[in-house]
């Protein structure tokens, strides 16, 4: 998550605070991706810029599936009015 919209995310709960009695939570997250897609698009943009980068697999050290499903629900924050600075090759450069 870009560190504008961390600001944004906290000024948004601020601006707009829960009513007495009220319980809210906002998961502030705006896209989600693999390590292994984050890999290819540092190394892509890496290549671009004249860098021979290269991506190495290893096996996973963690005890999950390889495959499982994660979906996080993240619209609170955006129906506030959160406009996400996405990741994009231009954040690399």
């Amino acid at each position: 998550m870009n560190i504008k919209d961390t600001i944004a995310c906290v000024d948004l709960a601020v601006q707009y605070s829960a009513r007495k009695g009220q319980y809210r939570v906002f998961n502030q997250i705006v896209e989600t991706y693999t390590v292994n897609e984050l890999a290819e698009k540092v190394k892509s943009v890496g290549n671009r810029l004249g860098l021979n980068v290269k991506v190495n697999s290893i096996r996973n050290p963690r005890r999950e599936d390889e495959e499982h499903y994660y979906n996080p629900t993240y619209t609170g924050l955006k129906e506030l009015g959160l406009r996400p600075h996405l990741l994009t090759e231009r954040c690399f450069i």
